[in-house]
């Protein structure tokens, strides 16, 4: 059909003057979400993005969207959700906020750790010794045995928190 363009100011004056400044940048989605640093209460969500200003919602794994926890405005491209519970699934929904323009939400699974391993365990490594610091935090308190035999074991301290063991040392 007929288009007239007029009353406008001297910027918009012809088609092609309004279709530029009527067209808008998307605001384009965030990739590569990751869930890292996961422990009992806590894990660090990552993801990649050209934008600066993303939203964030969570809740136990198939929660409806728009009755989780929420946090708008992160600056950033990871965020660290807490006060999570031990041993649940969580989704985490992402977008980016370019102001007057909105991502489409995209999710990131993960589910958190209990506060100490179920069982026995056995640590013949330095590396597993640190790593049960990092993954069990708040770890005080093992169901089972504990048993640690290795040539190249020299620091203990990644077990500092433990206060008992179920069964034997």
């Amino acid at each position: 059909g007929v288009r007239t363009i007029s009353g406008n100011k001297e910027d918009c004056v012809s088609e092609a003057a309004v279709i530029a400044a009527c067209t808008t940048v998307p605001c384009d989605t965030p990739t590569e979400l990751t869930a890292t640093n996961i422990i009992n209460n806590r894990a660090k969500i990552n993801w990649t993005s050209t934008g600066s200003t993303f939203d964030l919602e969570w809740g136990v794994a198939g929660f409806a969207r728009g009755s989780g926890t929420s946090q708008n405005g992160v600056t950033g491209t990871n965020f660290t959700i807490s006060n999570l519970t031990e041993l649940t699934a969580y989704d985490v929904y992402i977008r980016q906020n370019c102001t007057d323009l909105l991502s489409d939400w995209v999710k990131v699974s993960f589910t958190t750790l209990g506060a100490c391993p179920q069982g026995s365990l056995l640590f013949s490594s330095q590396a597993q010794i640190d790593a049960f610091a990092v993954n069990y935090p708040n770890c005080t308190q093992l169901g089972g045995y504990l048993a640690i035999s290795g040539t190249n074991i020299t620091n203990l301290d990644g077990l500092s928190n433990l206060t008992s063991i179920g069964s034997y040392l």
